[in-house]
């Protein structure tokens, strides 16, 4: 009886020790985000729809004074590097780009060349 009483006790402990990993930092960035560039002259638009799948699109609309409206988009990946903090990898204008990304509160800061270093935009979440 005791015996059975042990396995018991040791199946519930490793039942209840299993990862219960909801992946909360993934859904702080998944879903649309929308905003402006930075900087102070900034005539560009930023929409990010960031998907749980550590995948998204972006598309930006800027305008320009010879050309007009411009619109362009693409796919990316992202990852989370801390609970608030992580990165995109995207195509542009045939480049590979790596945005660097911060998460307060229902904003997220989007920086060129590192954490706080170069804000590109700032987008809020739909």
């Amino acid at each position: 009886m005791l015996a059975i009483l042990m396995v018991t006790m040791l199946s519930v402990g490793f039942v209840a020790c299993g990862s219960d990993d909801d992946d909360s930092s993934n859904s702080l960035v998944v879903g649309t985000w929308v905003g402006q560039g930075a900087g102070e002259d900034s005539d560009e638009a930023l929409t990010l729809v960031i998907n749980g799948d550590n995948t998204g699109i972006w598309t930006s609309t800027h305008y320009d004074p010879y050309s007009g409206q411009g619109t362009e988009s693409g796919a990316f990946t992202w990852v989370m590097t801390t609970a608030n903090q992580g990165m995109v990898t995207a195509t542009r204008k045939n480049k590979t780009k790596v945005w660097y990304f911060m998460i307060n509160g229902n904003l997220l800061y989007i920086y060129d060349r590192g954490y706080g270093d170069s804000l590109e935009y700032i987008l809020v979440k739909q």
